[in-house]
């Protein structure tokens, strides 16, 4: 665990995932399909919620989410956007939460609607080695 955050909160798993409008992680503190639970709000700061990561990322994470809310879409309703980039930056930023939440926690990173790319490798795991564990698609069922 970071030595700057003490976690505090009762809860098993956390999705990242951009969403258009701020929200860019999902706690869920019972299955790992269940509601929304915790989500940024306003400029991605602030919290729904209690927000369980260190501070470093919570930033991190707002200028990850910033670069997503800037892009244009285009007539297929896709975002603009350099996807392997964006993509690269989100697990990086996936890894380093896995490191500050521990083994205990799942972290599941998880490709937008708006990346027409997004059924590749649509939804993975972070391990706690930092590889990822592929986990089925929402297409799949």
């Amino acid at each position: 665990m970071n030595e700057d955050f003490e976690d505090t909160h009762e809860f098993k798993s956390v999705t990242l995932c951009p969403d258009y409008g701020g929200p860019w992680a999902w706690i869920d503190p019972d299955n790992i399909d269940g509601e929304c639970h915790c989500m940024p709000v306003g400029d991605g700061d602030s919290w729904y919620g209690a927000c369980p990561m260190p501070e470093s990322l919570i930033a991190s994470f707002a200028q990850w989410q910033t670069a997503f809310n800037i892009a244009p879409w285009d007539s297929t309703e896709h975002a603009i956007l350099d996807w392997a980039s964006f993509h690269q930056r989100g697990l990086e930023l996936a890894i380093a939460l896995k490191r500050a939440l521990g083994q205990d926690i799942r972290v599941i990173y998880q490709k937008p609607f708006e990346d027409p790319g997004r059924e590749d490798m649509e939804r993975a795991e972070v391990l706690a080695d930092g590889s990822l564990k592929l986990l089925p698609s929402f297409a799949d069922g």
